[in-house]
This record gives C-alpha cells, structure tokens and sequence, in this order.
C-alpha cells in the first residue's frame, strides 16, 4: 500500500467501483507519474481545484484505496475511480485572447483562415485546459471570430489532436462557418494526411472501415466497437523502411468520416499503430507528439465556390527521423507533396 492511500473495507471499494455513481478507469502510460488531481481533471473536464476537493473528500479511490493525498503520483496500469459528477462539471471557461499564442496562418481572406498546427497545441479550451490553446491565438488575432458558431469554441469546424501537426481549416465569419460547416459534413471538404507507423503495411493499399466509439479502457481513449459510428480510412503505403532492425511503413491517408482519434485507432486495430502513439500501442519515445501530420486541405470557398487546395511541408522531426531509417522499398521523399496522392 502506498503511503498516501488508507485502505477501506472490501466492501466499500466493491461498492464504490461498481456504483453507478462513479466511473472507474484506467491510467494510461501517457499519464504515468503525473498528480492524480491532474489526471482526474483531464479525464473529467472539471477544474484541477474541484479535482483536489473531491480527493480531500475521501471520493477518488486508486487500486480501491481511498486517495488522500492530491500530490499521489500514478502509475500506469492503476484504476482510479471518481464520481460520474464530475463529468457534468464542466466549467465555463472564459474565453481570453493570448498573444503568446504563435500562428502559422498559410491563409486568410474575410471568410476563411488556413492554419497549420503546430504539435503539442490544443485546438480549443476543455479537458482541464483554459489557456495556450489556438482558440486562444485565433481570438487575439482575429477578435471578429468571437460568436461564431459554438461560442466555446469559435470559428471552429473540424480539429486535429493535441499531438497532430498540420493544415486545418477556421471560419472567419457567419458565411464561411455555415459553408464549411456543411462541407464538413458532406466530406465535401477533403483532408490528407502522411504517417509514418509500426511495421510493413498489408496490404500496401487499403479501406478500413470500423464503428468508433469510446473505450471502456479509458476516459479519453476510443475503440473499433459495434457500439460505435460508422467510420472508414483509406491509406496507402509510399515506402518501408527499416530502424533499429524494426519495420516501419510511411502512409498516406484520407478520411471518409471525421471520427475523433480515427487514424490512430484504424491504423492501431489494423496492427500499425502511429509513431509515438503510446495511447494506441506505440511504445515509441517521440517527444510530446506522434508522427501524424496533415498534410494537404481541400475546400470550397464559402463565397466564390472556388475550389482551394492548400499544402503544408512535413515537420522537421518527423523527417529527420525518416532520413535516419534504411528504406527497404518505395520512396520516402516528402517534400514534394502535390505528389503525394492516391
């Protein structure tokens, strides 16, 4: 037993796991030795300051003992269990400006603006996260975007993961917002990206298709489940490569539907889990992002119809780390994009 853990009649941990009333889940390596009020206000949504009040509390259990202290440290593989409560409390985050925010705007025009994302930014406030995000950047730049669409999450129609990098598409006003809207929607609007994933492909082409649903295994983790929505990736394999004397597979890819993590739970349940995707398999030390990129955005401009296509270049880490690998077959060059197609 640890020392900041009491231990509590059997029948209470029994009660207080199964109990409709809480949630129990488990920590992933990504949160491996962090605070447990932390990892509860990421998995819930609720403050961290709510998080240590329900652990004061005697009302989070890990490994079913009461958790007395906020500083506990987890470790992977423990269950935490927290009152289902804490999900729906939420609170509302003010939406500030942050000037400290760096954007790497390819587009602008009154309508639409083009971004690529740098990794390790999170698109919007949530998960126990109220600054630093792009919405944050994106209301300091362009404060005409505050109100448009959902106001938690202004101008906002389609993201990327926190560990992504690449191209996504915002509304800059009314207009844009309900065109990109739909398009988004009718998979109108098209959206490429390039990964580079454990082992050799099979085949070198493919159609994945899986219902997507959250995972029963954690909080903020998704699974191919038959409880799941409809979902459906296409990759193709442009080169194989070796490292380490490991297999790895450089893939192209296009989605059908937008479901959240969809990449990264297809291409894990197909046996090639993303770089650096410790939450899907990986066990790929790759800083703070996986090798995931969005390479290539396609729309229709909300008032002229006109179909733009924008690209954006391959993140330095990502290409490093292919130029150090032995290429087994195909191409692995990168840089000319426009070539990358299916």
């Amino acid at each position: 037993m640890l020392p900041d853990q009491e231990q509590v009649p059997e029948d209470d941990v029994i009660a207080s796991i199964f109990e409709d009333s809480n949630i129990t889940t488990m920590v992933t390596a990504s949160n491996d030795g962090m605070r447990i009020d932390r990892v509860i206000s990421m998995l819930s949504g609720c403050s961290r300051a709510r998080a240590a009040t329900e652990i004061d509390l005697g009302r989070v259990f890990v490994d079913g003992s009461r958790a007395l202290a906020r500083s506990l440290k987890l470790h992977a593989n423990e269950q935490i269990s927290f009152p289902r409560y804490l999900l729906d409390a939420i609170e509302q985050v003010e939406l500030k400006p942050d000037h400290q925010v760096q954007l790497n705007v390819v587009y602008e025009d009154q309508q639409i603006i083009v971004i690529n994302k740098d990794s390790n930014t999170v698109v919007h406030p949530g998960i126990g996260i109220e600054t630093g995000t792009l919405v944050s950047g994106l209301l300091d730049r362009y404060p005409e975007i505050k109100g448009i669409g959902d106001p938690t999450r202004p101008g906002i129609v389609h993201r990327l993961d926190r560990q992504t990098s690449g191209l996504m598409v915002v509304a800059r006003d009314d207009i844009g917002y309900r065109s990109l809207s739909r398009q988004m929607k009718a998979h109108s609007a098209t959206r490429n990206y390039i990964a580079l994933v454990h082992g050799f492909v099979e085949p070198n082409a493919a159609t994945l298709e899986g219902p997507i649903a959250k995972s029963r295994k954690g909080i903020a983790k998704m699974e191919v489940s038959s409880e799941g929505k409809f979902a459906r990736t296409k990759y193709k394999c442009i080169a194989s490569l070796r490292y380490q004397e490991k297999e790895y597979s450089l893939i192209i890819l296009a989605l059908d539907t937008g479901r959240t993590h969809q990449i990264r739970v297809h291409m894990s349940a197909h046996g090639n889990a993303v770089v650096g995707d410790q939450t899907y398999g990986s066990r790929f030390q790759f800083g703070s992002r996986i090798a995931l990129h969005a390479y290539r955005l396609s729309v229709e401009h909300p008032a002229s119809q006109e179909r733009m296509t924008f690209y954006a270049g391959v993140p330095e880490d990502i290409c490093s780390l292919i130029a150090d690998m032995e290429v087994a077959s195909g191409n692995p060059d990168v840089f000319d994009l426009e070539k990358l197609t299916f």
